[in-house]
């Protein structure tokens, strides 16, 4: 399900121009101050709706570069090696 309203290319209208593409709504919104999920649409009955929060992580201290940052991010990154084309 998506979270925000996106533009879709529609092959039906302006081939070859942005002016076809068509607003696709939300599927959902969410409320942080209430945490309310609505649905754009009422799912089947005995359907199953799982909720899953992606949540970010900075991989770095702002004003620290990646390479001096010690976390396990950056030890991934500087354990692999890579040979540069000759």
């Amino acid at each position: 399900m998506r979270k925000n309203t996106v533009d879709v290319f529609n092959l039906a209208s302006a081939l070859d121009s942005p002016e076809g593409d068509s607003v696709v709504a939300a599927d959902f919104t969410f409320d942080a101050d209430t945490n309310a999920i609505t649905l754009l649409n009422t799912p089947l009955a005995d359907t199953r709706v799982t909720v899953v929060k992606k949540v970010g992580q900075s991989w770095t201290v702002s004003g620290t570069s990646l390479g001096d940052t010690e976390n396990s991010i950056a030890r991934f990154l500087r354990a692999g090696t890579s040979a540069l084309p000759e």
